[in-house]
């Protein structure tokens, strides 16, 4: 999940890609010693978006994860998809009047959350273990997209594109507790 990355003949001119997971459990750490061994090379760390701009996305995630005043989750997507969300919020003993006010792409981010393994939290994911170790070391830390562009990708679904999202996230819904897992363990 760490590569190094040199250009021919400057073997100490290194980037160093490591691959993340953003939620673990506390029993997936250590991370593997090649983590560690990046960090003491580097002097810097990029993220997908600078950690010092997470709160404004998360902010502007939720701003526009809320749908216009007077319109409801029913009426935005298919209703077949809609009778399915019902179902599955049944099983999670969620009533309707918490979800029909959601944009269908912010539903299937909570889906995908109550699909993982008891103990999986963003607390535990690579990304926080990183910034912590980086301000603790005070290494500079910056994003490779901006916290707007990155909360873009979801405020800026079409309609369509939004409900597909959704029911990917029902796919998920089944799939990924086993896939994180197996995923972790290897």
């Amino acid at each position: 999940c760490v590569w190094k990355v040199t250009a021919p003949g400057h073997p100490e001119h290194a980037l160093y890609l490591a691959g993340s997971v953003h939620a673990l459990r506390p029993s997936d750490y250590p991370l593997p010693a090649a983590y560690d061994q990046a960090f003491n090379a580097s002097n810097r760390l990029a993220f997908e978006v600078d950690p010092s701009d997470m709160k404004r996305m998360t902010e502007r995630l939720f701003a526009a994860s809320r749908l216009p005043s007077g319109v409801e989750l029913k009426d935005r997507v298919d209703p077949r998809t809609y009778a399915y969300l019902l179902r599955v919020l049944e099983k999670t003993g969620t009533p309707e009047t918490k979800i029909s006010r959601y944009q269908p792409w912010y539903l299937a981010m909570i889906l995908e959350g109550r699909g993982q393994p008891s103990g999986v939290s963003t607390t535990h994911g690579v990304e926080r273990y990183l910034i912590s170790k980086a301000q603790k070391a005070n290494k500079p830390m910056t994003g490779l997209e901006s916290w707007k562009r990155h909360a873009d990708v979801f405020a800026a679904m079409s309609r369509e594109e939004a409900e597909v999202t959704l029911l990917l996230g029902f796919i998920q819904l089944d799939t990924v507790g086993p896939e994180f897992l197996k995923a972790v363990s290897n």
